[in-house]
């Protein structure tokens, strides 16, 4: 019996921790009526969460980060959290004034066919076609590949260099670059750049990559672990071929625009 006891004890005080760990409640509109699917999220924090169709949500609690609550029509809301911040909350949400233009329906929209759709009549045959425009068809053929992989750490202050965390790091500074694209200072962890000649003989198969140029730069060569850094972002920007009816993109699978299904 003690042991019951405590273990039910046990379990009473962990639900007690996690229950207070959440802020729950509901989303309501000026009516009274539950909103469902209303978004509760910490913006800036990607942590959010919906309200199910009775208006009820349930969010972990981050103390000193700003809760906003929001529906399409509706005025958005948000409440710093704070220590003193209920556990459970009554949320009202304020219908949004602003009015529509006038809309006009043209045309009716019709049910969706695949059948005499033109649009799938043009990728059956492009899938009808790939197996003979697949390059494997050929008995011979090689290309040259540029590949240019860039890791680093964006929105880099000047303040940061002179007075910030980088102050005494020389070493930091001299790696500093301008980003091509917006034009703000950049730290690149990681530049490793490639130039490659692809060569492929059908019959007997046999394929190979020959480098003819490699540079490799950044923080990361100063690291005993950039070795391993460079492995692991090779690993995640793979070459996609889209002959193939499933492709492998930032490390999730996709069934190619081009597949078999």
């Amino acid at each position: 019996m003690k042991r019951y006891f405590g273990i039910t004890l046990l379990l009473l005080l962990l639900t007690t921790v996690v229950s207070a760990q959440q802020i729950t409640g509901e989303i309501y509109d000026s009516d009274g009526y539950p909103i469902p699917l209303a978004s509760a999220i910490y913006k800036g924090h990607h942590v959010a969460e919906a309200s199910d169709i009775n208006g009820k949500f349930s969010i972990a609690r981050h103390n000193g980060w700003e809760l906003t609550f929001s529906s399409v029509g509706f005025q958005p809301q948000t409440i710093k959290v704070s220590s003193s911040t209920p556990s459970h909350l009554k949320i009202v949400l304020k219908e949004d004034s602003r009015s529509l233009g006038e809309v006009v329906i043209k045309q009716k929209r019709e049910r969706y066919s695949r059948k005499n759709n033109p649009a799938v009549e043009l990728m059956k045959r492009v899938i009808a076609a790939k197996k003979r425009t697949h390059l494997e068809n050929n008995d011979y053929y090689q290309y040259n590949k540029y590949q240019k992989i860039s890791f680093a750490l964006n929105d880099i202050k000047p303040e940061d260099l002179t007075t910030g965390r980088f102050k005494n790091k020389s070493y930091v500074k001299d790696q500093i670059e301008t980003s091509p694209y917006n034009g703000k200072l950049i730290l690149p962890v990681s530049v490793d750049e490639t130039v490659t000649q692809h060569i492929y003989r059908k019959n007997p198969k046999e394929e190979k990559d020959i480098i003819k140029g490699q540079r490799q730069e950044g923080v990361n060569n100063l690291l005993q672990t950039g070795e391993i850094l460079n492995t692991m972002l090779k690993e995640v920007f793979t070459d996609v071929d889209i002959y193939d009816d499933h492709m492998r993109l930032m490390q999730y699978q996709f069934v190619s625009p081009i597949g078999e299904t």
